[in-house]
């Protein structure tokens, strides 16, 4: 369906008619683009390119949409050997992005030596993540009415705050965020204060995984019976 991308990671989001928007790092010149995939009588069909920025080099994408059907990616830009967390939106469904696409729209971030994001929406506010330097998890929020973001809050300082982090809301607006700082690392906000850190594993781990339910599960606890000599 899709065979222009660089080799870098992508996103998609699915829209409640069952499409899905797919942004990639453009293979023959790293600008950032979005397709939108159809599905039709079995079959799946990827709709025409559209860029959302074509200047300076672009990756990592993080893709998502408000209930309003606003779509929103976020993504790291490369500048002048620095990288920037940047964001922009479509409200027509990806055919066209907010300034163009010479436009970088909003940067989100200060430049470092690495940027990494993450949208999350928890109706009605806009959460960007990001990681940045490899020193800091940082976010900054905005309410879906409103024109700017607030000022950046830093969740955690570390020395190996990369990639590997994820983010979650839930329906009762709690949200999550995991990352690895050579442990992984965890904490939430119940929807009025950001809690401690908590350190889930003393171990560091990649990719970590976010999933956060409204559903109280209770866990049974099993024995293991060992002989005694």
């Amino acid at each position: 369906m899709i065979n222009d991308t660089a080799d870098y990671p992508f996103d998609a989001v699915m829209d409640p008619e069952g499409n899905i928007f797919v942004a990639y790092t453009l293979s023959s010149n790293n600008d950032l683009v979005v397709r939108k995939l159809t599905f039709s009588s079995g079959v799946w069909t990827a709709g025409e390119l559209t860029t959302l920025y074509n200047g300076d080099d672009n990756y990592y994408p993080s893709l998502n949409i408000e209930p309003s059907g606003r779509l929103w990616v976020s993504w790291s830009r490369l500048s002048s050997g620095e990288y920037y967390v940047n964001i922009k939106y479509s409200t027509d469904g990806g055919i066209s992005w907010s300034g163009g696409p010479t436009s970088y729209g909003t940067a989100l971030s200060a430049g470092a030596a690495s940027a990494f994001s993450k949208i999350v929406i928890s109706d009605p506010c806009l959460y960007a993540f990001y990681s940045l330097g490899g020193t800091k998890l940082a976010l900054r929020m905005k309410h879906s009415s409103a024109s700017l973001w607030d000022d950046e809050m830093e969740l955690a300082s570390g020395s190996a705050l990369d990639h590997n982090f994820d983010a979650a809301a839930s329906v009762d607006g709690r949200i999550g965020v995991v990352f690895d700082d050579n442990r992984i690392r965890f904490r939430e906000f119940d929807g009025n204060i950001w809690g401690t850190l908590i350190d889930i594993d003393a171990a560091a781990g990649s990719f970590p995984q976010l999933s956060i339910s409204t559903i109280l599960l209770i866990s049974s606890i099993w024995l293991r019976t060992v002989p005694v000599n």
